[in-house]
């Protein structure tokens, strides 16, 4: 509503205004309308049914619309549910199958044996929230398949989009069967799944986990070497190349190499942004107006944005604009002071430009990633610029070219002799991986990042990327101030949950109990402590604070107050003698520590409780 009612006014004085200033202006406010009349718009287009209760074990019938492999398990989506599920009509539910039929993919129909839960929220502030992923792809609950569940039939027939993508998958892991086969099916067909977890993970602490992900580096390649490769051949026939505008039709053809990419690899976000990119180039190439500026990168984020608006909360669109735009403000500034009379990088050898070209350009990744790698991951890769001086080139020039080659020889059946070419060379980035990944001293872990931090750093990084004048310089302390933000914020003392609890010994570590597994590890990661065993007698920490246990109840004591962990009703008096006092029962004066069905954080110093549950309530997402 507000969005309507701001578009109105603007969309007058975009057309009627004669000063240019207040036009502009009236531009912006009407584009601020759009966007926010857009979020709107596809928050009341997804809108889907959602389970608002367990449901107990059941069994009938239902189509898998979605596959999507994972390192130990299967995830599916599954709708069209037959007659006697007990479930509103249209859900749509995510289940995780560790054990499917090899040849499952969207279409087939299942018996299913299952139990559903509600979508499970955010287990820490501001951290990552499974039901906003689940409401906008219109899934409204997850559950385990179980071991009866079996194939039925078919729904429909699989397209042969999808049937080429199995194809292709399977084709991987059969001829290179080693670790280097999942990291080739990522990159080829999107699907993440077949990377092992230690891969993964020794990818990210060194700086290369953006090899993994499809991004404007996989769709540059693709396009540059069919670009190049048609224009060479056709420079090889005099008679074509004198005549016609070779150069005109190996862009187009690498246009349509990059779109064709897009779609095989299942067009993620940073697929999206990287392929509106590259396709305004090379329609700039075509129409013989090729410049590299800003625009494209704002129009990509236009067209993006207005078809699913909700993408600018995730990490992939964060990070792969942020880079993004780095890469063209350096590169424009590098430019125009070449043209003024600088220095110019011809009198270097080839070597020594790639070197040093491969070096900035993962410098300034780096550091216009760097706050969105921390707010989301925690942790950044000290490591990255000699990981990427290595496995970049490998990657540029031994392993898309030879996987380039493996998809054309395959309609021929010749593709065998590529693929093992190309996983010798991720062999060897995983090795550079596990080298410098594992070494100490990495990653640097970062704890909590607050809203404000970013949005000093973003606000800062736009005013200096932007701006062409001096005044761009005054960003530069905007984005420091971002970075030290992490600085301001304290670990909460405690964090309370149905199956888990943590206590600080303000040293950067927290003494745990309960239930481990994800929650435990994400509340590790999101506040960057180090865990502790749960003291039997008592301990005092070099922070001051002196926690003890004795079988009844467990007494946390520190400058700013008194905790009490009660586990026995006997002890139910060191709740009164406490400031703030939690159970597993229901006892008087103490709060029901069993019964919590969110996370709760306490922190003594200010006295602030925060219930992650009720954070925001107002979101569709969390609504019931």
């Amino acid at each position: 509503m507000a969005a309507a009612l701001l578009a109105g006014p603007a969309l007058l004085l975009a057309l009627l205004a004669h000063p240019s200033v207040i036009r502009q202006g009236a531009l912006v406010l009407l584009l601020v309308a759009a966007g926010f009349a857009a979020g709107q718009l596809r928050v009341a287009l997804v809108e889907a049914p959602r389970l608002q209760a367990p449901t107990a074990n059941f069994s009938a019938l239902a189509c898998v619309e979605q596959v999507t492999p994972r390192t130990s398990f299967t995830e599916i989506i599954v709708g069209e549910w037959g007659p006697g599920a007990p479930l509103p009509d249209g859900l749509r539910a995510r289940f995780r199958w560790r054990n499917p039929p090899v040849d499952l993919g969207p279409g087939t129909q299942l018996a299913v044996n299952a139990r559903l839960f509600p979508v499970a929220g955010a287990i820490y502030p501001n951290s990552y929230d499974p039901r906003r992923i689940a409401y906008f792809e219109r899934v409204g609950a997850e559950g385990w398949l179980g071991r009866t569940t079996t194939v039925a039939g078919q729904c429909w027939e699989a397209g042969p989009l999808a049937e080429a993508r199995r194809w292709l998958r399977h084709r991987l892991l059969v001829q290179v069967p080693e670790r280097a086969g999942g990291v080739l099916v990522g990159v080829t067909t999107g699907w993440r799944g077949d990377i092992a977890q230690e891969d993964a993970e020794a990818m990210r602490n060194a700086g290369l986990g953006h090899l993994l992900a499809i991004s404007g580096l996989h769709v540059g390649l693709v396009v540059g070497l069919v670009r190049v490769s048609i224009r060479a051949v056709l420079a090889l026939i005099p008679y074509v190349a004198l005549r016609f505008p070779i150069h005109k039709w190996a862009a187009a053809a690498g246009l349509l190499a990059g779109m064709g990419y897009l779609l095989f690899s299942g067009g993620s976000v940073p697929t999206q942004r990287a392929m509106i990119m590259l396709g305004l180039v090379l329609m700039a190439l075509l129409l013989d107006r090729v410049e590299l500026s800003m625009r494209p990168v704002a129009w990509a984020a236009a067209i993006v944005l207005a078809f699913a608006p909700e993408s600018i909360l995730s990490p992939s669109f964060q990070l792969s604009f942020a880079a993004v735009i780095g890469l063209v403000a350096v590169f424009e500034t590098w430019r125009r002071y070449r043209m003024s009379g600088g220095s110019s990088d011809r009198r270097w050898p080839w070597a020594v430009r790639y070197i040093v070209g491969v070096a900035a350009t993962t410098v300034v990744a780096t550091f216009a990633t760097m706050p969105f790698a921390a707010f989301h991951f925690h942790r950044i890769a000290l490591l990255g610029l000699f990981a990427n001086l290595v496995a970049v080139p490998i990657f540029a020039f031994w392993v898309m070219p030879a996987l380039v080659l493996g998809l054309v020889l395959a309609p021929i059946g010749l593709d065998a002799v590529a693929w093992p070419v190309a996983g010798a060379g991720v062999e060897v980035i995983l090795e550079v991986a596990y080298r410098l990944g594992n070494a100490e001293g990495a990653v640097g872990r970062i704890g909590v990042v607050p809203f404000w931090g970013v949005g000093c750093a973003v606000a800062g990084g736009l005013w200096w990327a932007i701006w062409q004048q001096r005044w761009r310089w005054c960003g530069m302390p905007v984005i420091l101030v971002g970075l030290l933000a992490p600085l301001t914020v304290r670990q909460p003392d405690m964090i309370v949950a149905r199956d888990l609890l943590a206590v600080s010994d303000r040293d950067g570590r927290y003494w745990m109990r309960g239930r481990g597994g994800f929650v435990r590890d994400q509340w590790l990661n999101e506040t960057g402590a180090d865990a502790l065993l749960w003291p039997a007698g008592v301990v005092t920490s070099s922070g001051g604070v002196r926690f003890g246990c004795d079988g009844q109840a467990c007494i946390w004591v520190t400058a700013d107050g008194r905790v009490a962990l009660v586990e026995d009703p006997a002890a139910s008096a060191d709740c009164a003698q406490a400031d703030y006092g939690i159970s597993r029962f229901k006892v008087t004066g103490c709060d029901w520590w069993a019964g919590f069905d969110e996370t709760v954080l306490l922190s003594l110093e200010d006295g602030a409780v925060t219930r992650i549950s009720s954070k925001w309530p107002m979101r569709p997402w969390q609504a019931p």
